[in-house]
């Protein structure tokens, strides 16, 4: 009896305790050669990308089609799972085991499936990805104080690659490479050109969190992105392969290196999915996940061979638009003053505008102002406005036309006054008028009275 209630008590504990205790909260991983080398390494290492159940299998159902991922710290080594925030430190190793410890309080996933993940210093962050019918160019840093991820703000928001192998991220130069993005708006209605692929390299800059294009990306590396099936991050850009060669493609210095290695592709190409792999100082390290050896690839970067390939090449057309519009506008202005100073030569104003009797002659309106004028110099007065429209015979227009007349015939008056005297100072000159700014007042100088009189006199 007491048997059968210690063993009814044990139960109910358990029960009690595995309801309490969260789904995969602890994580055990299988330990070999592999994992305790990958331990003691403290620089840079880019994450590790593992097919689903490869290295664990979790109780929670969703995540046994997720892949898994390891990232490396300089001193952490943690687990994760695609799609969702879920993220797991290393607490503790045995001979035998790993034990990965969930330290996240993320409640959503299901957001970031083939996000783009990197750890900067002993911070982890991923970008991109695909969740919830949209695919998004968030970056996002994982917040070790509050256990959750923050979005890190950008100046703009870059669809990277769907494949995360095609982007690079350079540790010791803070930035990421980007040979193309997509342009997706999943969610309203577009013609079909909207949504696509643009072949421009990016560079994003972690220090200012910003965006920059480097140029067009080359048609040689997007075939070597794209055409191949291998493609592994190095400290010095990205390993692709082709049916005999390898190469790497350096986004920071813009340059394309390859090694022919028939048998060395081979090599690289026996290392699928059911291996876990990385660069590191010269060689590549693998372990195959089912049996657990480990060895590794003898690689080093320096006995590559320069191509004439470029990863991206600038883009001159809009300077070259510029140069153009200007030097358009540079020979139009140059064409118009040699035209100018031609016509004023072959044909001064005075003979275009008037005859030898034209510039002589004043007509019957233009005699009256004068005199007016001259009366008014006489008596040391200016005359207003509505003075001049009523010898023009303009009082009763409008004032638009009472304007236009009074200027063309003080104008007509001037030149010949000009042409007569060869004078460079007009005979009637206007002044605003003292108490009301908006008008003029017009008058004969003193000293041009006697002038006016002769001109007058020959008429």
């Amino acid at each position: 009896m007491n048997l059968k209630l210690i063993c009814l008590f044990i139960a109910i504990m358990g029960a009690n305790l595995s309801f309490c205790q969260e789904p995969d909260s602890v994580l055990q991983v299988k330990n070999n050669d592999f994992f305790k080398d990958l331990v003691k390494k403290t620089e840079y290492i880019p994450p590790i990308y593992i097919v689903p159940n490869g290295i664990v299998t979790p109780n929670y159902v969703k995540f046994k089609s997720r892949g898994q991922l390891l990232i490396k710290t300089a001193n952490q080594l943690y687990l994760s799972f695609s799609g969702g925030g879920w993220l797991y430190k290393l607490t503790n190793t045995t001979p035998s085991q790993l034990v990965f410890k969930r330290i996240d309080n993320s409640e959503n996933f299901n957001y970031n499936f083939n996000a783009f993940y990197f750890s900067h210093k002993e911070d982890i962050y991923n970008l991109g990805g695909y969740g919830f019918w949209k695919s998004n160019g968030s970056l996002r840093k994982f917040n070790f104080i509050d256990k959750v991820w923050d979005v890190d703000p950008l100046n703009m928001e870059l669809h990277t690659p769907s494949s995360y192998t095609h982007i690079w991220f350079n540790s010791k130069e803070s930035a990421i490479y980007s040979p193309y993005h997509q342009v997706i708006n999943t969610g309203i209605i577009i013609k079909p050109s909207e949504s696509s692929l643009v072949k421009d390299c990016y560079k994003l800059n972690l220090t200012t969190n910003s965006w920059e294009r480097l140029g067009a990306t080359s048609s040689e590396v997007s075939s070597l992105i794209n055409g191949t099936n291998l493609t592994m991050a190095t400290n010095h850009g990205l390993l692709t392969n082709s049916e005999s060669s390898i190469y790497l493609i350096d986004f920071e210095n813009n340059l394309v290196k390859t090694q022919r290695n028939g048998s060395l592709v081979q090599s690289l190409q026996r290392l699928d999915s059911r291996f876990l792999k990385y660069y590191y100082h010269n060689k590549i390290y693998f372990t195959n996940i089912e049996i657990g050896n480990y060895d590794s690839l003898s690689f080093p970067l320096d006995a590559l061979t320069l191509t004439t390939y470029k990863v991206w090449k600038k883009s001159y057309t809009g300077l070259i638009a510029s140069i153009s519009s200007l030097l358009l506008i540079i020979m139009l202005i140059l064409f118009w003053k040699i035209f100018r100073k031609k016509r004023k030569r072959k044909n001064p104003p005075e003979i275009i505008q008037f005859s030898t009797h034209a510039i002589t002659e004043l007509s019957e309106t233009e005699h009256r102002l004068i005199e007016m004028l001259i009366q008014n110099c006489k008596q040391k007065k200016s005359a207003s406005v509505s003075e001049i429209n009523y010898i023009l015979g303009t009082k009763n227009k409008n004032a638009g036309l009472q304007k236009k007349v009074r200027s063309d015939i003080i104008s007509s008056i001037n030149q010949k006054y000009r042409h007569l005297t060869l004078a460079e100072e007009p005979l009637i000159q206007s002044i605003r008028n003292e108490s009301d700014k908006r008008y003029f007042e017009y008058f004969i100088k003193q000293e041009m009275c006697a002038e006016a009189e002769k001109l007058i006199s020959v008429n």
